[in-house]
Order: C-alpha cells, then structure tokens, then sequence
C-alpha cells in the first residue's frame, strides 16, 4: 500500500517557495524568516539518516606566525566567538567543520603562496564504528559503502516522492552557491536547513555535504561539538607550507611540503612539538 504523509502543498506550490527562497535578499531578511519559511514546507517531510563510518576525517587552519600548541583552537570556536553565518550555523551556534581529505580541507580555507598551515587527522575512537549522518549531493562514495539507513525507506506515492525529491534538490542547490568570505548573510539558507535537518534533529549527529571549494571533488562534514567531542580523537598533526597556488580555468591546484610533525598530542590536548 502506497504511503503518503499528510502533504502541506502540492508540488506547484512547492516549487514558487523555494524560488521565492532563491530571489530574498538576504542581508536584508531576517533569519527567522527565512528559517520559518524552509520550516514550513518541510512539514511531514521524511528524509534519510545513516549510520555512516565518517572516518578519517581532517581540518586544516592557517598559522599566525607561531605553532599551535593547544588542539582547542584547531577544532571549533567557543560559542561567544561566532558573530557570523557559516554554512551550516548561525551565531553563537557552533559546529565542527572538517573534510574528508588533508587535500579538501586546504582548498576549503583557501590559503595563499607561502602560508604556513597546520592539518589535523581525527579518527573516530576504537569504540564506535558509525555515526548517524545525513547526506546531501551524489555522496555515496564518500568515506565507505557500507553505510547502513536508520529509516524505513517505505513505499511512498509518486506525488509524495516529488516533492520530497523537489526540496532535496533544492538543499543540495544551496549548499552549492559560492559565497563570499564578506558575504556570511547568504548562509542564512543553509544555516536554517543545517538547523532543521541536522542541529534540531536528536538522530542526526553529522552533515555531510559536497565541497565547492574543491569543486565537488571530495566532502566536507559537521559534526554537532558533543558528538565531535565524545567520539573522535586526533591521530596525527602536522604543519604546511604552501610552495604553489595555481588556480587556471583549466584546475585548481595546491604544491605544499610538510615543514614540521608534532611529535605527540597529550590527553589534555596539549601538542608537543
């Protein structure tokens, strides 16, 4: 027997709020706004979580002038510290970013020649194999393929499936738009789908989303900071020069060499040198 939850709108409706979505001005419109718009048509909405093995995973940040000796400011800021939209948070909201390579992780801060920078690896701990993820874009071949669903895929009508399929595409979409460094009002989008999908959703303890930066040639994740914190570990640091930019039409490439490895991080997160 075909299911079909309670729908709000039919497709055609569906269809002029998301591009009425597309066309705010965003540094204008309030976030509440447009959270409540992206609310609304997600009612009774049924989308995938997963038990995803989102190991190794790797953040890189830039150096400013010395080494970082402490793993709390390589991960994620405090809460008082974000005045600003991120992909995936509002402010004062924080996240754990990363990637799923060293590779991705130094296109998604986008350093320049000669800068010094430090790449974290973090593994999940011997204990937990998975973490309940969510995945947006053709990402299912992004860690491993043995990614297990937490849902009933159920047996769904074709009208119900286009809609859930219309606003998928439409996420995915805006995860795609390249912003600004200077333009953090243009995540409010993301921001509140982040919030909807994966921040407010008790089941989903990590996002996992194409990098545009890299051109969608790898994966960047956040993962909600006690989940980070409890589940993860790092297992290797290291620091970077980068010898070469050479962005053409053609491709985007990075030459960097290794300069210095720590030679152990303590349990208090402390790097030794």
């Amino acid at each position: 027997m075909l299911q079909n939850p309670y729908l709000k709108y039919d497709i055609e409706r569906v269809n002029d709020i998301l591009s009425k979505l597309s066309s705010l001005d965003l540094h204008v419109v309030d976030y509440s706004e447009v959270y409540q718009c992206i609310d609304d048509i997600f009612t009774e909405v049924v989308f995938k979580i997963i038990r995803c093995p989102v190991t190794p995973i790797f953040r890189a940040r830039k150096n400013n002038n010395t080494s970082f000796l402490k793993m709390d400011d390589l991960i994620f800021p405090k809460a008082d510290l974000i005045e600003n939209f991120g992909r995936l948070s509002k402010p004062h909201c924080p996240v754990f970013y990363a990637s799923s390579s060293g590779d991705i992780a130094v296109f998604e801060i986008q350093p320049n020649d000669d800068d010094i920078l430090t790449i974290v690896q973090f593994q999940l701990k011997p204990q937990f194999i998975y973490i309940q993820s969510y995945k947006l874009g053709e990402s299912s071949n992004v860690f491993q393929n043995n990614s297990q669903s937490l849902n009933n895929e159920g047996n769904y009508s074709p009208e119900y499936m286009k809609i859930v399929e219309r606003i998928h595409s439409f996420f995915t979409e805006q995860f795609l738009v390249i912003i600004d460094a200077n333009e953090g009002d243009k995540y409010k989008i993301t921001a509140a789908i982040s919030e909807i999908l994966f921040l407010k959703n008790d089941f989903a303890e990590c996002l996992i989303y194409p990098s545009v930066a890299a051109n969608m040639e790898g994966f960047n994740v956040g993962i909600k900071p006690d989940v980070f914190i409890s589940k993860y570990k790092p297992t290797g640091i290291a620091e970077y020069k980068i010898v070469k930019k050479d962005f053409s039409d053609d491709a985007k490439e990075y030459v960097i060499v290794c300069i210095k490895k720590a030679e152990k991080i303590l349990d208090n997160g402390v790097i030794k040198w």
